[in-house]
Parts: structure tokens; C-alpha cells; sequence
């Protein structure tokens, strides 16, 4: 049986973007972000807050739960579109974001 890991999907991708946005923010200025969020409070507040709310799909994910398998699948779209953006600019360096799967006998 294969499952989508939801919690590590998340995790990983919003790692891939907050990688990116770092390198960005270091290369090219806090301004040249895109994101009015990250230039008012900074990327790491920002995805320190993400991460934060990440904890409500794993613990769900913990519990048996199926919603959160649909939720990292969103995730992970929106966080590729976003990590897509930073490739032109050469700050991605962590790579894309991955969908992880379990594999059960």
C-alpha cells in the first residue's frame, strides 16, 4: 500500500522555500522579495510560523486522519510555483520540494 507522508511533504517544502527566500534575502536585499509578508517581518518570523501551523496537519497525520494527505498536496504545489520563482534568480539550492510516500507490504 502506498500513503503520502503529509507531515515530512510539508516540512520539506516549506524548508525548499525558506532556503530559497534566505539566499535570496542575502543576495539581493530584503526589497527585491516578492512577498510583502516576508519584508515586513523577515523570512524567518514568517516560515518560524509556518512551521508552527505545520504541527496541526502532523499531529492530525499522527492520529489516523486523511485530510492532511490533501492539505500537503496543496502545499506542495503552492511551494513549487513559489521555489519556480526563485530559480530564475539562482537562490535555490536545496532543490524542489518532494511529495513523500510510505510504502506498506
Amino acid at each position: 500500500m502506498l500513503s503520502l507522508l503529509a507531515c515530512a511533504t510539508v516540512l520539506h517544502s516549506l524548508h525548499v522555500d525558506h532556503a530559497a527566500t534566505r539566499a535570496l534575502i542575502f543576495r539581493y536585499g530584503i526589497h527585491y522579495e516578492s512577498n510583502p509578508i516576508i519584508r515586513l517581518v523577515g523570512s524567518d518570523p514568517y516560515f518560524g510560523a509556518l512551521y508552527l501551523a505545520s504541527a496541526i496537519p502532523c499531529a492530525a497525520e499522527l492520529r489516523g486522519e486523511r485530510w492532511p494527505a490533501a492539505l500537503s498536496v496543496a502545499v506542495w504545489l503552492v511551494q513549487t510555483y513559489y521555489v519556480g520563482t526563485h530559480v530564475r534568480t539562482g537562490t535555490v539550492s536545496a532543490g524542489p520540494p518532494l511529495l513523500f510516500f510510505r510504502i506498506r507490504w
